[in-house]
């Protein structure tokens, strides 16, 4: 029995505590205490939920310590993990190729494809884009080859091990991935390669891409791609009332687009104080060959 959407209040109330900038920083630090103690209980709920919902066993409450957030192997870290409470005005948290593989069922294992232009570290973080269950994967460790530099790379996981166990109805396109070259917090201008999820079948062309972004209070923002280099944008979408502390999506369709690098700018203001809101997003766009 997957847990309510209900149950993931503590979300709601956690994106509304920002503590940067001008937005009240002193009279929202009880408020951000009581909000990370209320993620962690939420986040303790979801794995309780899932284990009392399956057969009764000897070792049905070992399973609980399995599923919480912990390093796998080596490989990666995964697991149920309390949202972090944002500390930035507007943050992005995916960014993936605009692609759903059929599927009916959650299935073994998942993948992540992306493309390098040339050698990077890269930090990839796995998470859902609005939170219910909680899930979180990270600190994923390079091949011993490491990434791959003008090519295709991929990143693979066995859903057996925390998400199935979770909700064995859940939807994997509720996850997003964001990979970030040559860093590993949160930035203005972040570095980036889109990913494709899928599972057993990549798309035969990249048709588009899915950025989502948060923000901390309901904002007014208007985002526009570039090529790199260019100062006229090749689209522009505005987004008149964002709600504060829910993901909201960018997409934009590359049908036509070459090669090359490319970035996303959303600016803005705040509704309420109009305080400016700004992020940046720099990717390579590179057409998938021989899919």
């Amino acid at each position: 029995m997957p847990i309510s959407k209900e149950c993931a209040i503590a979300a709601c109330v956690a994106t509304e505590v920002s503590i940067t900038g001008t937005r009240g920083k002193a009279d929202l630090q009880r408020r951000l205490n009581w909000a990370l103690m209320l993620n962690r209980a939420v986040a303790r709920l979801v794995v309780f939920t899932a284990i009392i919902s399956t057969p009764f066993s000897a070792n049905a409450f070992n399973a609980t310590a399995e599923l919480d957030y912990q390093d796998r192997g080596g490989r990666y870290a995964e697991g149920v993990k309390p949202e972090p409470v944002s500390a930035y005005d507007i943050e992005l948290i995916s960014a993936l190729v605009d692609y759903r593989e059929a599927l009916d069922h959650i299935p073994d294992q998942l993948r992540l494809s992306f493309y390098l232009p040339e050698h990077s570290n890269v930090d990839l973080v796995v998470r859902e884009l609005d939170y219910r269950l909680y899930y979180w994967l990270d600190r994923v460790k390079p091949p011993p080859t490491a990434w791959r530099a003008g090519g295709q790379n991929e990143f693979v996981w066995q859903t057996g091990t925390v998400l199935s166990h979770l909700d064995l109805n859940f939807d994997v396109y509720e996850l997003g991935a964001l990979i970030r070259i040559n860093k590993t917090a949160p930035s203005s201008v972040e570095d980036v390669s889109p990913a494709v999820l899928y599972s057993a079948t990549l798309p035969s062309a990249i048709r588009g891409y899915l950025f989502t972004l948060k923000v901390n209070g309901d904002a007014r923002l208007s985002c526009s791609v570039y090529r790199e280099g260019k100062t006229n944008p090749i689209a522009t979408q505005i987004l008149r009332r964002i709600p504060g502390g829910r993901p909201f999506t960018v997409p934009w369709s590359t049908v036509g687009a070459p090669n090359g690098q490319y970035r996303l700018v959303c600016n803005g203001f705040f509704l309420d104080t109009n305080q400016p809101v700004e992020q940046t997003v720099r990717f390579y766009h590179h057409q998938m060959q021989g899919h």
